[in-house]
């Protein structure tokens, strides 16, 4: 949230995921909120244990780093996206996001459900330009749109888009 108290989504948490860790080795009070999309079981792990089990199991420093380190490149990825990427590479590259970490339900459409609004706050436009960009695509035949349910019919057209590669 900025001082102006407007919400920026800077990422959507699937499975598995660490939440909070920068806080918690910064010793900062964090300016973050996390709102679950889904039903989800969350694990609280204690500052003592969280920094008792760093010294005593050298393997989960190592995860930690790691999960470091990715966290960094997709979010190096994500700056150049929204930097220079067009917004149908952006909304591409997020509906394929969602495809592949979300996963589908047997009819194809993604599981995850996501506000129009809530896409637009992630890829950084406005909510009327999500809107017309969806459509644009569904009229290319690579993404059905079915009410509130999103099912992407040309997985590798979408791949293809969201690389800058005209459709």
């Amino acid at each position: 949230m900025n001082a102006r108290g407007k919400e920026q989504i800077i990422d959507f948490l699937c499975e598995g995921t660490l939440l909070g860790m920068r806080s918690l080795l910064n010793a900062e009070v964090t300016n973050l909120k996390a709102v679950a999309l889904t039903a989800m079981e969350v694990c609280f792990v204690s500052k003592k244990s969280f920094f008792d089990t760093l010294e005593q199991t050298p393997n989960f420093l190592n995860h930690l780093l790691f999960t470091f380190a990715q966290y960094l490149r997709t979010t190096d990825n994500r700056i150049v996206s929204i930097g220079q990427g067009k917004l149908v590479e952006r909304l591409s590259d997020f509906l394929l996001r969602l495809h592949g970490e979300f996963g589908v339900h047997s009819n194809g459409s993604l599981r995850l459900y996501v506000k129009r609004e809530d896409m637009a706050n992630y890829i950084g436009v406005s909510t009327e330009s999500t809107i017309r960009a969806l459509k644009m695509l569904e009229q290319k035949g690579l993404l059905q749109i079915n009410g509130k349910s999103l099912r992407i019919q040309n997985l590798e057209g979408l791949e293809n888009l969201s690389k800058g590669f005209k459709i």
